[in-house]
């Protein structure tokens, strides 16, 4: 059972902040149901498993080797990062996610050159406030309001599941459906969506 900072879930709940993302390639989503949530590349990387694993997106490989551990995460939809080629499916996260003891607050995206490795270290209530310009917003400032969380983020944290196309929601659909779900993983109902906008500019113009 996980374990939370109540500084940090008071904060959430000041801001009125009801979700963060997370997004993957559309390819890797039904390992999302194998495995009973997101796992973060270090696990994965020992079950074997088919990833987006390029720590180059880190920046540094001493930044990816830091990170590997965690799971990024974003306040604001991660407009910027997606590329259409990367077939990316946005997930929507509970907030509360945020407040995982544990959990690492960055802010900018960790592949800035001022991002150190030793930003792991940015853990609490103080890191995670100073994310946003005052203490009442709910949108991060600088973007995207980049964090990463511990290890594992289970499937019961997942609000919504967003996408940029129609034919990238079907096949996921379907794919779910022919997808056994393991004995120990509760079975869930995904709410998806068709939404481009979420997406950010970047992938429209690649459209």
């Amino acid at each position: 059972m996980a374990e939370f900072d109540a500084n940090v879930l008071e904060s959430v709940q000041r801001r009125r902040l009801f979700t963060v993302y997370h997004f993957i390639g559309l390819p890797y989503f039904t390992n999302l149901i194998k495995r009973g949530g997101i796992w973060c590349a270090e696990r994965l990387r020992e079950w074997g498993d088919d990833f987006d694993d390029d720590p180059s997106k880190w920046g540094t490989w001493e930044k990816g080797e830091a990170s590997g551990d965690y799971i990024s995460c974003s306040v604001n939809p991660p407009m910027g990062m997606m590329k259409e080629s990367g077939r990316p499916v946005l997930l929507e996260l509970n907030a509360s996610t945020a407040g995982r003891l544990g959990t690492v607050f960055i802010g900018k995206w960790p592949s800035y050159g001022d991002v150190g490795a030793d930003a792991v270290n940015q853990t609490g209530v103080e890191w995670f406030d100073r994310m946003f310009l005052t203490e009442a917003n709910d949108h991060a400032e600088p973007h995207p309001g980049e964090f990463l969380v511990p290890q594992h983020i289970p499937l019961d944290q997942i609000r919504r599941v967003l996408f940029y196309k129609q034919q990238d929601f079907d096949e996921v659909r379907e794919a779910v459906r022919k997808t056994s779900w393991p004995e120990d993983v509760p079975r869930q109902r995904f709410k998806g969506e068709v939404e481009a906008w979420r997406f950010g500019r970047k992938m429209v113009e690649e459209d």
